[in-house]
């Protein structure tokens, strides 16, 4: 699954439970797309990721344990000039989008105390950390965006902090019955459930969207003229309160090899009985579980690759030798005649 917005909501809302005005103890910076805080409070210490590489953007607390080296980066080093012994007073997610904002209380070179905030873009490639100060202007940003990059939008210290433009949709906690039955009656009768959820409400991935048309309809790809309004509504109205409620029920679907197919803050049944389920207590714990395995794939997927590589070049090369063999064989039959 994408990590949408309900998604970001869910990650926020456990954070802030665990974490109130946690302490940023230490800034690591293991991969170059990715930013790990190790943040403390009470009795208990975490690791608060922030993910912005184009295959896994994410946000997530984590108890996994990551080799950093040895050297930090400069973008690392920054962070840690401004955050190290910092607090992170309170997070929000400005218009129910994928971006969260940590206000973080710290003290500047002077040691005047100074107010600045992370933000965490999770926008698939777009994906981006940014460091602002109280006055919202951009101090650092793990990936700078010049005018070369984008004509549009530009991630540059010193300019001021846009939030990315979002398309005019409505917020999924915004309860309308009267709205919801408006828009599905002025929607293209001949596309599908899953293409109403997606254009209408803001924040919602597609697997979330099937699951929804799936439990209306009993299948994924139902047009709107076939889903039952009534039925319809009342699942929609069901997931609503869910995300109101953030009784979450964190699940990782596996295939019947064991490896990871797809995870979610609820419970997933369109992809059938075929494969298997399981519930975790808390977002973190899942995400940990699913990613964990997905690099762990990845990387014997990767090291097969290097294998398989090595080899085919290996018998690539034992081949041209051998060739060049024969022909030097067939070029001596007649050694004794022309002797």
């Amino acid at each position: 699954m994408a990590f949408d917005a309900c998604m970001m909501r869910a990650v926020l809302t456990e954070f802030s439970s665990e974490f109130p005005e946690a302490k940023i103890e230490k800034v690591l910076q293991p991969r170059n797309d990715e930013i790990d805080m190790i943040i403390h409070h009470g009795r208990s210490s975490r690791r608060l990721v922030f993910n912005v590489g184009p295959n896994a953007p994410r946000l997530q607390l984590s108890d996994t344990q990551k080799e950093n080296p040895l050297k930090a980066p400069m973008f690392c080093m920054l962070l840690r000039k401004y955050f190290l012994g910092a607090r992170i007073v309170s997070v929000t997610q400005p218009g129910f989008d994928r971006i969260a904002e940590f206000k973080v209380s710290c003290y500047d070179e002077m040691g005047f105390a100074r107010e600045k905030i992370i933000v965490c873009e999770i926008m698939g490639k777009y994906a981006n950390l940014i460091v602002l100060d109280e006055e919202r202007k951009i101090l650092a940003a793990l990936k700078v965006i010049d005018f070369a990059s984008s004509s549009v939008r530009q991630v540059l210290p010193g300019l001021k902090y846009q939030v990315p433009a979002m398309a005019e949709k409505i917020i999924p906690t915004e309860i309308n019955e009267q709205l919801f039955y408006e828009r599905l009656s002025d929607f293209p009768p001949e596309r599908t459930g899953e293409k109403f959820i997606t254009s209408t409400y803001s924040g919602i991935a597609t697997q979330i969207a099937r699951e929804l048309v799936f439990r209306a309809s009993g299948h994924t790809d139902t047009p709107v003229c076939n889903i039952d309004k009534e039925r319809f509504y009342s699942v929609f109205r069901a997931w609503q309160q869910l995300l109101i409620d953030e009784s979450y029920t964190p699940t990782i679907v596996f295939d019947g090899s064991g490896k990871p197919i797809d995870y979610s803050y609820m419970d997933i049944s369109y992809l059938g009985q075929s494969v298997d389920k399981r519930v975790y207590e808390r977002i973190s714990d899942m995400l940990d579980c699913y990613f964990a395995e997905k690099d762990r794939l990845e990387h014997i997927h990767q090291r097969a690759h290097d294998i398989t590589t090595l080899l085919n070049n290996a018998v690539a090369r034992t081949e041209r030798k051998l060739g060049i063999q024969r022909q030097a064989l067939l070029d001596a039959d007649k050694g004794e005649e022309y002797k």
